[in-house]
């Protein structure tokens, strides 16, 4: 009845419940991420300032060379020619340790990509994740804020009294021609298989009222397999006995056969 209102409602708290995850995960991988970037960030900035540094070295060397600085004159004495050197020797530290340096850096942009990889992972997850809120229990919740207590009491009132008028009515009626012939055709289908019911036939300890059944089919069948039986019997007992009495007359009469000669 009110399913509109509630999607509206549980799609506002899945939003919610997303962005609670989303910062969540944000907080999580930022804080794994975040010494990777400040070591990157750091050979980032030793590289340019050593690069700006020989940069400014070079111009002045140049300045120097043509007389651009005062009172120095314009050539290239030993003075410039050791500044020189020196600037040489800084340009080969310095490309070393910036191929070193951004050798690092790539390692550590992997790094930080693994995570950034693991960041999208998890915000998948977590749409997944605000779809779940979306119970039973919730959608309850919401239903009776949406529509009050009022509103919640009747139609709470409203579906009891549809489910239960049907029981109600059937209770204040009698017998109707339809229960007649469904209790003859259940009659006759127990009669149809053999099955007999006596009803409250007696009373059991409880003081309840039991009924009787009876299963013919199978009470033949059981008398008659009970009388087999004692016919077997008495037609063992009877060779038996038979078999004996021949067994008796031989004796008496060929005694010598049922002698040990040892």
């Amino acid at each position: 009845m009110f399913k509109s209102e509630i999607d509206a409602e549980i799609s506002v708290l899945q939003q919610e419940y997303q962005d609670d995850l989303d910062d969540k995960t944000d907080k999580s991988i930022d804080a794994k991420v975040k010494p990777f970037k400040a070591e990157s960030d750091s050979l980032k900035r030793a590289i340019e300032d050593q690069r700006l540094e020989i940069k400014s070295q070079r111009r002045r060397l140049e300045d120097e060379a043509g007389g651009l600085l005062p009172p120095s004159p314009p050539g290239q004495g030993p003075a410039w020619k050791d500044k020189k050197e020196n600037l040489d020797k800084m340009q080969a530290e310095y490309d070393i340790m910036k191929t070193s340096a951004e050798k690092r850096i790539q390692e550590l942009k992997k790094d930080i990509d693994r995570y950034e990889i693991r960041r999208k992972d998890e915000y998948m997850s977590n749409i997944k994740k605000k779809y779940s809120l979306d119970g039973l229990l919730l959608r309850l919740k919401l239903a009776h804020e949406i529509a009050g207590f009022w509103i919640s009491l009747f139609i709470t009132l409203l579906f009891m009294v549809i489910e239960l008028t049907p029981i109600f009515f059937k209770m204040m009626l009698i017998k109707s021609p339809y229960d007649f012939m469904d209790d003859n055709i259940k009659e006759l289908a127990k009669a149809e298989v053999g099955i007999e019911i006596e009803y409250d036939f007696y009373t059991d300890k409880n003081g309840l009222e039991r009924h009787k059944v009876v299963n013919h089919p199978a009470e033949i069948m059981r008398r008659e397999r009970k009388n087999m039986l004692l016919a077997q019997e008495e037609l063992n007992r009877k060779i038996i006995e038979n078999w004996k009495q021949q067994k008796l007359d031989d004796i008496a009469k060929n005694p010598e056969k049922y002698f040990d000669e040892e």
